[in-house]
């Protein structure tokens, strides 16, 4: 699937690795962005900064292409104003039917979503392009103090692809220059299941200074005071280059602020810069009911792809593929599971509380992707009662994507049911299908399937008591055992 990526640069690449002149001083204009900032262009270049306007439209492939490869955000955040203050970009949507909608990605014509992971302003206005020869999309003029503009070129063949940029950004004041000790922490929004529990923290460290990167020590802190520190040093990273790292088994309460953010590299002090603490959002858990609809909206290559959906102790409830391989070309494109819906349902207890976690794999390596002029949107949909409780985009994933904490399945009871207060315990769990029982007092059990189907009941069970359920098949079964004045849900697994 990269091969479809390589396809959309290459097929927009452009023999010319050198920015053009372009006659005549570029307009000043101003306009406001979509988070209600305004900009204007005389005020950037009075204070010696080189501008790049990144002309393009939400439907456009080739500008998609660019935009994903994160080349200009990347350069943005090393020479920005949260860099070396170099810097500007602004990202110019050209069509005047565009909305909030398209740029989020949430329309058929919309290649993806714009905004996600973007550092610089976006800004909805089509009339700026008027100004400019903008002669199709995407189209990139860079903007000197003195007024002087070019045109900058794409280049998909040359190895040095920051380097290629980098050259024809520069050239107005001299060279950028950059600065030394600069990292970026991303990723770092998670879920706990209700609100408070155990979690990992997976994030990326993105060298955004000059100088290589040999060692990085990360600090997590929770409202400003440190609680836990790290030091990565098991290998060199260039400028823009990448590593993924984890701190494991954190206690999370959303009653606090959490930040995570880069304190050294290479022994010295980080740059003092913005981009160095982030803040780890506590995002709440979706909830649904216990029926769910499950939509797989597949790729182009549906061979390479597969999803599942555990519980928090990793037994998988569901899951599917690899689909079947299409004859459209030799990597298997196509056919009946190409660019296919997957419908799938799952029915989950309702009176047990219990937090889920949906897991997308891609064995190619660059997410769910589609044919180069489909609109479909690929990934996985979670619905409960007609309302959409999750939608994780498959072109998002790479490899795949562990969604921790993905939704949780209200765990109310009713009036007339209280928690049991009794010992209850239910033993060993998982077992190949014989469960012993600890209680005080006699119980009746109820187990249930995924689908909702009784499969076994029993009454009178005492303490020391066994159940055989060595005839069902493996999975995961929910067990109601009800005593006298109590009621307890409890999963129990076959293995």
């Amino acid at each position: 699937m990269k091969r479809k990526l390589f396809l959309i640069l290459s097929a927009i690449s452009f023999s010319v690795s050198a920015q053009i002149p372009i006659d005549g001083l570029a307009p000043d204009f101003t306009a406001t962005d979509i988070d209600g900032n305004q900009h204007h262009l005389q005020e950037y270049l009075n204070e010696g900064k080189t501008v790049i306007l990144d002309f393009f439209a939400t439907w456009c492939t080739p500008c998609w292409g660019y935009h994903s490869s994160h080349v200009f955000s990347d350069m943005y955040q090393a020479y920005g104003p949260d860099g070396s203050d170099e810097l500007i970009i602004l990202m110019i949507e050209c069509d005047p039917q565009t909305n909030m909608d398209d740029l989020k990605g949430l329309t058929e014509v919309s290649r993806g979503n714009w905004l996600k992971g973007t550092p610089y302003p976006v800004i909805d206005d089509h009339t700026i392009k008027y100004n400019f020869p903008v002669s199709g999309y995407p189209e990139w003029i860079k903007i000197c103090p003195d007024g002087s503009q070019f045109y900058i070129q794409g280049s998909a063949s040359n190895p040095d692809v920051y380097g290629h940029y980098t050259n024809q950004m520069s050239g107005c004041n001299g060279p950028l220059t950059g600065i030394e000790n600069h990292a970026e922490i991303s990723g770092s929004n998670i879920r706990v299941c209700s609100g408070s529990g155990i979690n990992d923290i997976d994030f990326e460290v993105i060298n955004y200074g000059t100088n290589d990167m040999q060692s990085v020590t990360v600090a997590l802190k929770k409202n400003g005071t440190v609680i836990h520190s790290e030091t990565y040093a098991d290998e060199t990273f260039e400028m823009y280059s990448r590593f993924s790292a984890t701190l494991s088994n954190i206690a999370f309460n959303s009653g606090y602020e959490y930040t995570i953010e880069v304190t050294e590299i290479n022994g010295q002090p980080a740059f003092n810069g913005a981009l160095e603490s982030n803040i780890i959002t506590i995002d709440p858990t979706p909830q649904s009911g216990g029926d769910l609809t499950i939509k797989v909206y597949t790729d182009y290559y549906p061979a390479e792809i597969s999803w599942d959906i555990t519980d928090t102790e990793g037994n998988v409830l569901i899951g599917d593929g690899p689909y079947q391989a299409g004859n459209d070309n030799i990597s298997g494109g196509g056919g009946p599971d190409g660019l296919a819906v997957k419908s799938y349902t799952l029915t989950l207890p309702e009176d047990l509380q219990e937090c889920y976690h949906v897991n997308l794999y891609d064995e190619f390596g660059d997410g769910w992707n589609t044919v180069l002029e489909s609109d479909i949107h690929t990934g996985l949909e979670i619905i409960s009662n007609g309302n959409q409780v999750l939608f994780i985009d498959g072109m998002t994933i790479g490899e795949g994507v562990n969604e921790k904490y993905a939704f949780q399945v209200n765990g109310n009871l009713s009036a007339t049911q209280t928690i049991e207060t009794n010992p209850l315990v239910i033993y060993p769990n998982p077992s190949q299908g014989i469960f012993n029982f600890t209680t005080q007092n006699p119980v009746s059990i109820t187990v249930i399937d995924v689908t909702g189907k009784v499969v076994y009941t029993a009454s009178g069970i005492n303490n020391n008591d066994a159940i055989n359920l060595s005839s069902l098949q493996k999975g995961i079964y929910i067990a109601r055992v009800k005593g006298t004045d109590s009621e307890k849900i409890q999963k129990l697994v076959i293995n």
